[in-house]
């Protein structure tokens, strides 16, 4: 919603939309937590109702929508989280059949999700040292010209097309910009104290 989304930001207006169209927002960086846990609310019912997996799931589960957005903000209140979340939903990566399920599946927080999604995508160390100089670059310098990425970032006989495609939904090219998808994507992925397999 437009008047919501226009509350959001003139609580804080040093937010940004990343290229995701997610915004990198939760009540903790905005101080209208009561308004971001509605609009994340009203998120979660537009997910539900526009994407047909997560819709399916649901309509087949034996919960209902409240119970699924009340579990989605009991483990973090941000929409990136809810937005990874009804995506894992929506490829069946996690179930909502029951309550039991959805709270066994259901990531603790954005950084579990981002280990959830990576470790699906990349399950072995040379699956993932496809994007690893990619991902690299992008925590380095944060934005990236595709020519640059393409000489810097590409192993073998690779493509960056490719590489891009692997990362879908976390690297985005923008007019020919290649960045990641979230700040916090940034962070989770440069600490490589905390996040051994695929910090960078």
């Amino acid at each position: 919603r437009v008047d919501s989304l226009d509350r959001i930001i003139r609580c804080d207006n040093r937010l940004d939309a990343v290229a995701t169209d997610v915004m990198d927002l939760d009540e903790q960086n905005t101080g209208c937590a009561r308004d971001v846990r509605m609009d994340i609310r009203t998120y979660i019912d537009q997910w539900t109702c526009t994407n047909e997996e997560v819709y399916q799931r649901l309509f087949d589960s034996n919960i209902d929508s409240e119970v699924l957005k009340d579990a989605i903000l009991e483990k973090d209140r941000s929409f990136l989280y809810a937005s990874y979340v009804l995506g894992g939903i929506a490829d069946g990566r996690y179930s909502i059949q029951s309550v039991e399920e959805l709270e066994r599946d259901l990531p603790k927080d954005l950084k579990a999700c981002f280990y959830d999604a990576f470790k699906a995508r990349f399950p072995t160390g040379v699956a993932f040292s496809r994007v690893k100089p990619l991902l690299r670059l992008l925590v380095r310098k944060g934005r990236v010209g595709e020519a640059e990425a393409g000489r810097r970032a590409i192993v073998g006989d690779e493509t960056l097309g490719a590489i891009l495609k692997a990362l879908r939904g976390y690297a985005v090219e923008d007019d020919g910009v290649i960045s990641l998808s979230s700040e916090v994507l940034r962070r989770w992925l440069r600490d490589a104290t905390h996040n051994a397999e695929f910090g960078v």
